[in-house]
């Protein structure tokens, strides 16, 4: 197989969307109307609550944790917050099942591409 060719002259950068901000849990827009909450309570010593929120453009799944850091002994925030547009939900509807599928299951995801 041979290297692709790169065209300076005519390349077109991909558009990119500005970052979003990363909000307090105390301080989330009005805009934000929570839709869902799933606990995650893979390990029962610390269930993990993530929240679904809609913007009207916009799948937001965001939770938070509050911990000790360990290097200094101070309280500390971990946020995580993704986005998604409202289209890709149906991608997530069609497509999780096959990530439950074994290995080689008709409809599974090659191995070399779960990740």
């Amino acid at each position: 197989m041979t290297k692709p060719y790169f065209d300076d002259a005519n390349f077109v950068p991909v558009p990119r969307v500005p970052e979003w901000p990363v909000y307090q849990p105390e301080k989330l827009p009005p805009s934000w109307k929570l839709i869902a909450r799933n606990t995650d309570s893979t390990i029962p010593e610390e269930p993990v609550d993530w929240f679904f929120y809609f913007d009207g453009a916009m799948l937001v799944i965001y939770r938070h944790k509050d911990r000790i850091n360990r290097f200094n002994g101070e309280p500390i925030r971990h946020i995580f917050q993704y986005e998604y547009p409202i289209e890709a939900a149906g991608w997530f509807v069609e497509n999780l099942p096959r990530f439950f599928k074994k290995p080689g299951e008709p409809g599974a995801l090659p191995p070399e591409e779960f990740s």
